[in-house]
């Protein structure tokens, strides 16, 4: 079992991960429509 604190940056690094791909495919998309 992970400690408590492993499993909150674990959740976190995951929410940061996706957040990032959002903005990545975002910025791809504007990117392409310019």
């Amino acid at each position: 079992m992970l400690p408590t604190w492993c499993m909150k940056i674990t959740r976190i690094f995951a929410v940061s991960a996706r957040a990032v791909t959002v903005l990545f495919l975002t910025f791809v998309s504007c990117s392409g429509l310019l």
